[in-house]
């Protein structure tokens, strides 16, 4: 796992207020219940409809019909609560042989939020209910700060693993959510001059084709979140790049 330079934590790390339930209820951030539906040409969850490149199966036949849980916040620490709070909204009512959902609604969640907290307000395209300025500066307080990726990640890791899963299986759904972290604190720092400044995923992704999926999620992601593109040109391009790389990682343990 990679973190950040404590300095670094140190410039985009930012506290915000939140209830401390473990199930987290509608309309509460930008993005979630009572917001937008699925985007136009993109389905339901990212990486539908890209057998081989985006998604594969791997939860073992023993974890099917395994219900999924989330273990609640160990504190009130509001990046922790929110996060926990999040991931069992995605989780509920789930078994592992849906985990693959959980991982693309949550990166779904989390990319809406990106692009309403980063994208200017227009008198002709006001803001959702729900999505007020002090509703979109709490979450933009969550999407810029290391330890709120580092809790999502965890929490993750956690679901996939009670599913005896080792791997993730949604390449582009794992690009979309790496690709929030980098823009969110190459915008919130005027760039970035070294990869590894969020906390990447725990787990590898399961094989090399879901690696291209994990490329194609990060573009993605890019490009619907304002303000990230110029920080993966000129540059800012060798540490998109590194960035890219290391977040879309793959287990190289023999057997896997």
């Amino acid at each position: 796992m990679r973190t950040a330079p404590m300095a670094c934590l140190m410039l985009i790390a930012i506290g915000a207020s939140t209830g401390a339930s473990a199930h987290f209820e509608g309309g509460g951030f930008p993005g979630g219940s009572g917001g937008r539906g699925p985007r136009p040409g993109h389905g339901e969850f990212p990486g539908e409809g890209r057998p081989g490149m985006g998604r594969h199966r791997r939860i073992p036949p023993g974890a099917r019909g395994r219900p999924i849980r989330v273990r609640p916040p160990r504190s009130s620490q509001p990046d922790e609560v929110m996060a926990a709070r999040l991931v069992a909204e995605v989780s509920q009512g789930m078994s592992c042989e849906r985990a693959g959902e959980v991982l693309r609604r949550l990166s779904n969640r989390l990319l809406a939020s990106a692009e309403d907290v980063y994208r200017p307000e227009r008198p002709e395209r006001p803001s959702r209910p729900g999505n007020s300025p002090g509703e979109k500066e709490r979450w933009r307080g969550h999407i810029r700060s290391p330890q709120f990726w580092k809790e999502v990640w965890d929490r993750l890791a956690e679901v996939y693993q009670s599913c005896d899963s080792d791997c993730f299986d949604d390449g582009v759904a794992v690009g979309i959510m790496s690709s929030v972290g980098y823009c969110s604190a190459s915008i919130e720092l005027g760039g970035l001059n070294a990869p590894g400044l969020i906390t990447q995923g725990r787990l590898p992704l399961c094989e090399s084709s879901i690696f291209v999926g994990c490329q194609q999620g990060y573009s993605q992601g890019v490009r619907m979140t304002e303000g990230c593109s110029v920080y993966t040109q000129g540059m800012y391009q060798k540490v998109y790049l590194e960035s890219q790389s290391q977040d879309c990682h793959i287990d190289e343990a023999p057997g896997v």
